[in-house]
């Protein structure tokens, strides 16, 4: 809504002049309530519409942060190389992956999705070597350490650039 310019004369005794000065309103916003009643209306009914996808969203967002703590946990407590392979199979469950993958396939799953260290491939070549090469040298207590280490806090890897 523009407003006025409002003109004022005063007589300045210290000059001893008659003195003209002009305020410039700021423009205010005026809303009619007709519009706005019907906006606001608009607005509920479309979060109204949402709400079911948003509290979908948001359930499967915890149970998914719940099954990869549970799947931590499982890795922790792993006793042996199949018990850590199967802490990785449920971490990958977690994920939305499927549960059969080997561990190679696995690996490649998780470093498509988040950044790893330089020895990421090797520990999981030398727990594959444990699972299924029969290995019975690997210090279980340093790869369990030294992967739990590795997937604590993953940083989601950038997106790749779009190419033309």
């Amino acid at each position: 809504l523009p407003l006025p310019t409002i003109r004022l004369q005063y007589f300045d005794p210290d000059s001893g002049r008659l003195v003209t000065i002009r305020h410039h309103p700021e423009r205010p916003w005026v809303y009619n309530p007709a519009v706005t009643t019907v906006v606001a209306g608009l607005l509920l009914i479309t979060l109204l519409g949402l709400a079911p996808r948003l509290y979908r969203r948001a359930r499967q967002w915890r149970q998914g942060r719940q099954a990869r703590r549970l799947a931590m946990a499982r890795l922790a407590a792993a006793e042996g190389p199949r018990a850590m392979s199967n802490a990785l199979r449920s971490l990958a469950a977690a994920e939305g992956w499927s549960q059969n993958l080997s561990l190679q396939a696995w690996a490649r799953a998780w470093k498509t999705r988040y950044q790893t260290g330089a020895s990421f491939d090797e520990l999981l070549t030398t727990l594959s070597d444990a699972c299924y090469g029969g290995r019975a040298d690997t210090d279980f207590a340093t790869l369990k350490s030294a992967l739990l280490a590795s997937l604590c806090r993953p940083r989601r890897r950038p997106p790749a650039p779009a190419t033309k």
